[in-house]
């Protein structure tokens, strides 16, 4: 009975360093899978701010182009008079 407690315990020894092992693996791998979406996530968050100042620009370069043929639609009706 006491032989086949300790060779239970054996088997159960080896199963757990096995487990201990493969749960060392997965760590590593969710870190490697962590540490690459971090720096997906900061790449798009450049990429991003990118293009919120290029729209910025072009809102920007809209209005003035609005605000300039405005101007010039006024001065064809002062001239039409």
């Amino acid at each position: 009975m006491i032989s086949e407690c300790g060779s239970e315990a054996g088997r159960l020894a080896r199963d757990l360093t096995e487990m201990q092992g493969k749960f060392s693996e997965s760590e590593a791998m969710l870190k490697a899978i962590k540490d690459s979406h971090f720096a997906k996530e900061s790449k798009l968050e450049v990429q991003i701010g990118e293009l919120e100042r290029d729209l910025g620009k072009t809102a920007s370069s809209l209005l003035k182009e609005k605000k300039a043929r405005k101007t010039k639609y006024s001065e064809v009706r002062q001239l039409q008079r």
